[in-house]
Parts: structure tokens; C-alpha cells; sequence
């Protein structure tokens, strides 16, 4: 039973349990235990929870407030701060019922601020109005948490405001995650010198202009700044610390914005004047055409020497793959300097079968130290045609063990002493969690 482990064995399993299923940490209250419930009521708390909507009585939300924090115990166990604002909302109210508080949770982490679309409860798309003044809420959240590490923000749809200069986020963030923002808000991040993680999905793709000319690219809420403007976001300063870099289409915006942020990433990576060395996991989820993708690879061979996981796709006319551009796409990567020598985990939007001549050229010069391969091939294909490919990409690569067949199946492969391959089995469970969409890199 769980009461008979000891005491440091509980509390991880009641941290792990918090982060996972925090209604599992109230059932462990319940379980008629004394000393569990004694153990396990502060990892109720962990993540605490506050909401606003238009449908509250006017003062609710400072009320719920005030309540929690009445308890130090209760502040003092908190991890991750999760904020709801449902339809418009005065940030007056929000600053008034916050900023007495904020500082008191030195031990949180992690917060998740979304801003909900009143009528649908969903987070407000790119072309949405919240209302209120949510940058300069999310700007008193991020600055007033003095151990924040990580933030993940919904929904911020501001335009035209300018952050304050007098009260930049958290010196300890690391990890930004957002969705469907203003592009306003990378000003705020611009005041955060050591972020080393960036997850946006969606925003509003469009130009900054500066002083003589300067301008500001943005992608989603991101800003590239090929000049001194000094609302650029996504600076080559910042862009060297990264080690993670995640950027995913906008499924709400018309083709046009789409090509927009292609454009853009593309001219990001060209005008480069330095190497991304901790870069370990780049995600460009987007509609890049051929030549761009060809573009980006080619810049990402010699610029990333330490990239270990790879994830570029391809599409046209919205129409997210296109695996019979593959021949067109394979022959664009051709020789050049450098190589993905570090590179281990790749998705590839290509048959695998049809063009697995093409396939094997093209990753036995660009990754020879490849382990997971994720293929795309356009339909459902018979398990041994799989397995007989799988092996046939595992002869030629000798590092390789799973090969991911989209909408298919997974396949391990197992070696010899030797290194040869000797047989491949279907994986019981699939490999490439990290390739499907936004996920939110962020701990929370």
C-alpha cells in the first residue's frame, strides 16, 4: 500500500501524481489515512486555479483571490498558476485584485494565462477581439512571479500597446509558449535576455516599421528584425541561446498569411550572421513550398551543428502534405557544406517507398547518425511492405532504429553484434510523441 512506502517515496509519487492528474492527489486525501492525508494536502495545492468571466458578480474574482492567499501554507505550496479570463475583462479589476499578491508565490514556476472567447470558450484565433487590456495583465503576471521559469499564454489579442518599461518578466524565464497572439506581445519578450525555449502557434503576420527605414518581420507573436528596430524579438542574440524552437502554422488564417510566415522564417534563417550551437529540437510546422524547404535545410546543415531532432513540412494550396512532391523535394537537397552529424530524430514528408532510392541517397550524405525516421507515406500500406522498407533504410543506415510510418505503424529495428540487421517488429507503442502539432513545450 502506498502508506507503507517511505516518506520520500510518497512525496515523489505525489509530485508526479500534481503534475499528471491532480484530482488523483484529492483521492489520495480521501483514502481514510491520516498520515496520507497529512502528506498529500499540500500537493492539493500545487496548482491553483483562477477564473473570471462576465458572468461573476462584480468583486468575485478578488474575493477568490484573497481567499486562497489568506493561507501562507496554501501560497507556499503552489507550483503552477493557471489564470482564465472569459470575454472582455478590466485589467484595472485584474491589477487591483493581483499585484498585492503575485510576489508572495516566490515558489511558482509555471503559469498558464488564456484568454477565452466568451461565447465558445475557446481560445480566441488570430482574427478575434478579447477585449480589456490583456497584454498589460499578462505583462503583471509575468513580472510579479519572481521564480517564474516557464509561461504559456492564449488568446492575447491586443494591438497598438506598448508594454511597460518598468516591469519586464520574470529574469528567471526560460520557456515561452503562446497561441493565437498579438504580435505586440514579443515585445515583452524582448525584455527577456535568457529565454532558451519558444513553442507559438498562429497571431497575426505583418511589418513593424522602425527608424530609417528599419523593419520588424513578424511571425505570430514573434518578431525576426533584420535591422536595429528594436521591436525585433527573434535577434540573432536571442536566437543563438535557443535550444528548442517550435513554430506551427495558423489553421485559421487565410493562404495568404500562410505564405507570410514561410516568407518570413525563410528570410530569418537566410539573413543569419551567426550559428545556432544549442539548438537541439527545431519544429517548423508550416506550408513551406519546395524551394523554401530546400532553403531552410540547406542553411540548417552548417548553421546547427548540434540539432538532434527535425521536424519540416511541406504543403501547397493549404493542403498540409504532399508526398508525391517528393521526388521534386528529395532531388532540391543536393550536396552542399556541412551535415546533420548530430542529428537523430527526423520527419521526413515523403513516401518512403515509392521514392526510398531518393530517400536513402539523401540521408546516407545528410544524417548519417539518424535513429528515428518519420515517413509519410499518402495511404494505408500492407504491414510486410512496411517491415521489408524499414529494413531496407535500416541496412543503409546503420544507426537507425524506428522508423515512425505515418498513419501506419511504428517499426523497431533490432541488430546483431555486428551491427546488421536482423529482423524488425512492430512498435508496441509509437515513437515519435514529439511530431504531432502543438504540444507546449512550457512545464505546466
Amino acid at each position: 500500500m502506498l502508506a507503507d512506502l517511505p516518506h520520500e517515496i510518497v512525496h515523489l509519487i505525489l509530485d508526479k501524481l500534481s503534475r499528471l492528474d491532480p484530482n488523483a492527489v484529492w483521492n489520495v486525501c480521501l483514502a481514510g489515512n491520516h498520515e496520507l492525508y497529512r502528506m498529500a494536502l499540500p500537493f492539493t495545492w500545487r496548482n491553483v486555479y483562477f477564473v473570471t468571466s462576465p458572468e461573476h458578480p462584480p468583486g468575485e474574482f478578488s474575493r477568490l483571490v484573497d481567499a486562497f492567499m489568506a493561507s501562507e501554507e496554501r501560497v507556499l505550496a503552489a507550483r503552477r498558476v493557471l489564470f482564465t479570463f472569459i470575454g472582455p475583462h478590466s485589467h484595472r479589476g485584474i491589477y487591483d485584485a493581483l499585484e498585492p499578491h503575485l510576489k508572495s508565490f516566490i515558489n511558482v514556476t509555471s503559469a498558464f494565462i488564456e484568454f477565452l472567447d466568451a461565447t465558445r470558450r475557446t481560445p480566441i484565433p488570430w482574427h478575434g477581439q478579447s477585449g480589456g487590456t490583456p497584454l498589460y495583465t499578462v505583462q503583471l503576471i509575468a513580472g510579479s512571479l519572481p521564480s517564474l521559469s516557464s509561461i504559456r499564454v492564449e488568446g492575447c489579442q491586443d494591438r497598438y500597446v506598448e508594454p511597460w518599461d518598468d516591469l519586464p518578466p520574470s529574469q528567471a524565464l526560460k520557456r515561452v509558449v503562446t497561441r493565437y497572439c498579438s504580435d505586440d506581445l514579443a515585445e515583452l519578450w524582448a525584455m527577456t535576455p535568457g529565454l532558451q525555449v519558444v513553442e507559438v502557434q498562429g497571431g497575426i503576420v505583418g511589418g513593424v516599421w522602425g527608424d530609417a527605414g528599419n523593419y520588424t518581420r513578424t511571425y505570430g507573436n514573434f518578431s525576426y528584425d533584420p535591422g536595429v528596430s528594436v521591436n525585433g524579438f527573434l535577434r540573432e542574440d536571442m536566437l543563438s541561446k535557443l535550444t528548442q524552437l517550435h513554430l506551427l502554422h495558423d489553421m485559421y488564417a487565410p493562404k495568404f498569411h500562410a505564405n507570410n510566415e514561410c516568407e518570413d522564417v525563410v528570410s530569418m534563417l537566410t539573413d543569419l550572421n551567426c550559428s545556432l550551437p544549442l539548438l537541439v529540437e527545431l519544429i517548423l510546422d508550416m506550408e513551406f513550398e519546395v524551394e523554401e524547404f530546400q532553403v531552410v535545410w540547406t542553411i540548417l546543415r552548417t548553421h546547427a551543428p548540434n540539432l538532434k531532432r527535425l521536424k519540416l513540412t511541406i504543403g501547397a494550396d493549404f493542403s498540409r502534405y504532399k508526398p508525391q512532391d517528393a521526388k521534386e523535394l528529395l532531388w532540391s537537397l543536393d550536396d552542399g557544406p556541412g551535415q546533420f552529424m548530430a542529428l537523430e530524430e527526423l520527419w521526413l514528408p515523403v513516401d518512403g517507398i515509392q521514392d526510398q532510392e531518393l530517400v536513402i541517397s539523401t540521408l546516407e550524405a545528410d544524417t548519417p547518425n539518424l535513429k528515428l525516421l518519420l515517413l509519410l507515406p499518402p495511404q494505408e500500406r500492407e504491414e510486410s511492405l512496411i517491415r521489408s522498407a524499414t529494413e531496407m533504410l535500416a541496412e543503409a543506415l546503420e544507426d537507425l532504429e524506428v522508423v515512425s510510418w505515418h498513419n501506419n505503424c511504428d517499426v523497431q529495428i533490432s541488430r546483431g553484434v555486428d551491427g546488421g540487421v536482423v529482423s524488425s517488429v512492430k512498435a508496441l507503442s509509437p515513437m515519435s510523441w514529439w511530431a504531432e502539432g502543438f504540444r507546449g513545450v512550457g512545464e505546466l
